[in-house]
């Protein structure tokens, strides 16, 4: 029954628990997927109840669906309450550092970021979602775009990393999902 279904439809959904849907895609057809996906999030927003949202990686077979939802709750874990929506493919590469022991990933973290601060923190976090764009982030943050170039010397002058250099902002940014 289930395997007929999932060729009708394209993704399962799931409660995990009172404010959790997972999503479990079965097609990747991703216009009609992310159109479904907001419909739910509206329906469950205009009832004023806060949900978080994960969806896995395509899976075509019966076999793969205990896989496709330890994805789903992989993205809650990494997620972190941060944003409602979010796919397995938004954190991804997030998940490969999970197979590096945590004693080394910790070591790197605090080598890579221990004389920074949160404000600094928060700066490159911000960087990085607006993919290393000085004006969005700027006007994300709320402050002048001389600010942001401030604050990015300042991370540069601790850590030595230039986080407007895409190597080293990829050393920053690991450094975070750390």
């Amino acid at each position: 029954m289930l395997s007929t279904r999932m060729n009708r439809q394209s993704f399962v959904i799931a409660f995990t628990n009172y404010n959790r849907i997972v999503i479990l895609i079965t097609d990747d057809d991703k216009t009609k997927l992310n159109d479904k996906t907001t419909q739910i999030y509206q329906v469950f927003t205009q009832l004023n109840l806060t949900i978080e949202m994960a969806s896995s990686l395509v899976f075509t077979s019966l076999n793969d669906f205990k896989k496709a939802y330890e994805e789903c709750e992989l993205v809650f874990m990494l997620n972190e309450h941060e944003r409602a929506v979010v796919s397995f493919e938004d954190v991804e590469a997030q998940t490969l550092l999970y197979q590096i022991n945590k004693e080394i990933r910790m070591r790197y973290r605090k080598r890579i970021l221990a004389d920074i601060d949160n404000q600094t923190i928060e700066t490159l976090q911000s960087f990085f979602e607006h993919n290393l764009n000085i004006a969005q982030t700027a006007k994300a943050l709320y402050i002048h775009r001389n600010t942001l170039l401030y604050r990015l010397a300042k991370c540069q002058q601790i850590t030595g990393l230039n986080p407007r250099i895409y190597n080293d902002a990829v050393k920053l940014q690991l450094a975070m999902w750390c």
